[in-house]
């Protein structure tokens, strides 16, 4: 759902890109900022209707991710064990990275069309123009998960920064056990 909406974002910035802006008149930019706004609605509305799944794609997605991070502080005998751990654990990450990515395109691709609406000559500018500003400016255009993560490039990031941290904390308690119980 996320490529294809993003897709559409992307029609409409290179529906701006293409047009020669000089010879536009108001009635193009009420066409342009309409079709954003159906489209911001849209997405709206997809994101309240699959907001649960988005949380509970990620809460799972980061479970199974911290799991596999705690399990990989145990030694590992069989190379056979090895080869499905690093396997199994990089297309956990591949996977969380792939979908986290699809999903902040949406997000990204609203955002494109301000750099061409900043670039409008002075004389050309209008009322239209200043309401589609203004409407992207102003408006989160993005999936989320319940209202509690807003699914962003930076969100994965986010992620990554506290995995890393989960991480040399378990590697912090695993090394004072291992030294406290000698």
């Amino acid at each position: 759902m996320s490529i294809c909406l993003s897709s559409r974002f992307q029609q409409i910035s290179k529906r701006l890109s293409e047009k020669n802006l000089k010879h536009s008149t108001i009635s193009f930019w009420r066409e342009i900022r309409e079709d954003y706004d159906r489209l911001a609605n849209l997405c709206k509305e997809l994101d309240s209707n699959i907001s649960p799944l988005i949380l509970l794609s990620y809460s799972l997605n980061m479970f199974y991710l911290l799991i596999q991070l705690y399990h990989s502080l145990e030694s590992i005998s069989l190379v056979t064990e090895k080869i499905y751990f690093a396997y199994s654990f990089s297309f956990l990450i591949y996977k969380t990275t792939s979908v986290s990515l699809y999903a902040a395109r949406i997000n990204d691709e609203s955002k494109t069309p301000t750099t061409i609406l900043n670039s409008v000559d002075s004389s050309l500018y209008n009322v239209e123009i200043r309401r589609l500003l203004t409407q992207i400016s102003l408006d989160k255009t993005a999936l989320t998960g319940c209202k509690l993560f807003t699914i962003t490039r930076g969100l994965i990031l986010s992620v990554a920064s506290a995995v890393v941290t989960y991480e040399l904390v378990l590697i912090q308690f695993s090394s004072a056990n291992l030294y406290g119980s000698t």
